[in-house]
């Protein structure tokens, strides 16, 4: 299975998320780029361009939905394909997401295997392994 050329973009503050989702997707062929908050988000995406981002709500400086926000807002990366990974799994919280423009939400913690999932089929790789 052919992954794609453009790197997944994780935006998440806490090491043991960033090194969790990291290496799991590694192990799956992806190449995973991350960044610690939303303002190196935003630069990473001008940067590298990635098939899509797994985003955090809860960050420091700007939080996740306002990323969202700013992600959709602006042409480049209008389209690119946003999943929220959060620990608030209120449904106020998720429909908030969708209405930023979130294209999907896991609730922390997440079964890996849906967390791939949704990488297979926001990067065109919807196959099974």
């Amino acid at each position: 299975m052919e992954k794609p050329q453009r790197p997944i973009l994780l935006i998440d503050d806490e090491p043991m998320n960033q090194l969790l989702v990291h290496d799991y997707l590694l192990a799956f062929g992806y190449q995973v780029i991350v960044a610690s908050s939303a303002e190196e988000g935003m630069v990473l995406i001008g940067e590298t361009r990635p098939a899509m981002v797994l985003l955090d709500l809860t960050l420091p400086g700007m939080d996740g939905l306002e990323a969202a926000k700013r992600i959709r807002r602006t042409p480049a990366s209008a389209r690119l394909p946003i999943v929220v990974l959060s620990g608030v799994a209120s449904e106020e919280c998720i429909l908030r997401c969708l209405e930023a423009g979130c294209n999907a939400y896991l609730a922390k913690p997440f079964p890996l295997d849906e967390l791939l999932s949704l990488v297979k089929t926001y990067t065109g790789n919807g196959e099974t392994a």
